[in-house]
This record gives C-alpha cells, sequence and structure tokens, in this order.
C-alpha cells in the first residue's frame, strides 16, 4: 500500500468519525431522539456533537432556517401543509463541509384534551376521585412537552344529594379542599363535571378548553 493510499483511507476515516459525532435534537420533545418536527410550534433544535470551528450552518427542505448560523440551540419553526411529511435537515461545518444529514418526520398537532390525573375521560370510581389531585392538559399522540398551563376551571356536581355544594372554583391545575367535601355524597351514576378550563400556551396566549365530565360507576 502506497503512503497516498494511506493518507486518502485515514481522511475518509477521520470524516467518518466526525459525522458520526454528530447529532441533531428536537429538545422540545419528551424523546429528544425522536426525530420529529411539529408544525406550527417552535421546534428547540441542538446540535449534539463536537467541531473544531465551533459554529454550525443548518439547511432544511422545509422549515424556515436556511443556512443560518446554528450554535448550541435555535428556534425552528415550520410552516406546514398537508402534503409534506418529512423534512431533511443537513448539517455544516464552518468550512460548509457536511457534518450531519437527519431526515425528521414531520407531524401536525392534534386538539389538546384534559385529564383528571392519569384517568381516562368516562367512568370513574369515588376512591378514584379522593386519590386525585390535580389536572393534566394532553395531546393525543404527540411527543412534544406540555405546552399548556392550567390557569383555572370549575368543578360542578351533577348529583343527587349534592345541593348543598355550588359549582367550586379552582386556581391554577390542583384541586381544592373543597372538592374532596363533595365525594361522600356522590352515588353510581352521579356526574362531575370540570369546565370552563382555562389554560396558557407557550405562545402566551390564553384559550379555554373543552369541558369534561365523569361518571361515578
Amino acid at each position: 500500500m502506497n503512503i497516498q493510499r494511506l493518507i486518502i483511507i485515514l481522511l475518509f476515516s477521520t470524516f467518518g468519525n466526525l459525522f458520526s459525532q454528530i447529532r441533531i435534537l428536537n429538545q422540545s420533545l419528551i424523546f429528544p431522539d425522536s426525530a420529529v418536527l411539529y408544525v406550527g410550534v417552535d421546534n428547540r433544535l441542538k446540535i449534539e456533537g463536537t467541531d473544531s470551528s465551533k459554529q454550525y450552518y443548518v439547511h432544511s427542505s422545509y422549515g424556515n432556517l436556511k443556512e443560518s448560523a446554528f450554535r448550541n440551540f435555535n428556534t425552528f419553526y415550520l410552516y406546514g401543509n398537508k402534503y409534506n411529511y418529512r423534512d431533511t435537515i443537513i448539517v455544516y461545518n464552518s468550512k460548509m463541509q457536511k457534518l450531519a444529514e437527519q431526515i425528521f418526520r414531520v407531524d401536525f398537532i392534534n386538539n389538546p384534551v384534559t385529564v383528571l390525573d392519569s384517568i381516562p375521560v368516562g367512568l370513574i370510581t369515588k376512591n378514584q376521585l379522593l386519590k386525585a389531585q390535580r389536572l393534566y392538559v394532553i395531546i393525543p399522540n404527540c411527543l412534544l412537552r406540555s405546552m399548556f398551563d392550567i390557569l383555572s376551571f370549575n368543578v360542578t356536581f351533577d348529583c343527587k344529594k349534592c345541593d348543598g355544594f355550588s359549582v367550586i372554583s379552582n386556581i391554577g391545575s390542583f384541586l381544592s379542599p373543597q372538592f374532596y367535601k363533595a365525594i361522600p355524597y356522590l352515588t353510581f351514576g352521579d356526574k362531575v363535571i370540570f369546565e370552563e378550563i382555562k389554560v396558557k400556551g407557550v405562545d402566551g396566549l390564553s384559550r379555554k378548553l373543552p369541558s369534561i365530565t365523569y361518571t361515578i360507576k
């Protein structure tokens, strides 16, 4: 093997190792390695790895980044449509040498829903209600981290023996102590209705989510 051929092999080997050291992560996800981008939200992308230039450039086939400076974190917004289902992101160093290429699945966000603790909406026992602590906002089949904070909500009891309990107002996501005082009066078929659920999104805007109802079994 001559020296020139050896040098070429070493260069390819070095580039291969460098390529494998660079990863593109979406820090907005519960599992950043999932390689998913969501339309209509800020995807916080992070380049994880090493390169002597300490500066990266990124090219997206779909989003609003186009070879812009890309250091530790960068907000990446997708203007999606129903005809695109993937986005190829390529990372370059300061010399515009390709360091990494990754295909991300592009998903749309489902409408958010509210649940009491982790109990599916529907039938519930009095014991489950006594142990419940708070409301959560979830987005079905979505890997994004929590996007909403609950500001307030009301609880109404559709109950044969609950005439003495008016609408219970709650600030924040946790149930108020008054809520638990009504539980002993509930019987089979009574309903507990969570309504006027006001939330604040990561965009800073407040909105109201649909009410949810649990029925005593």
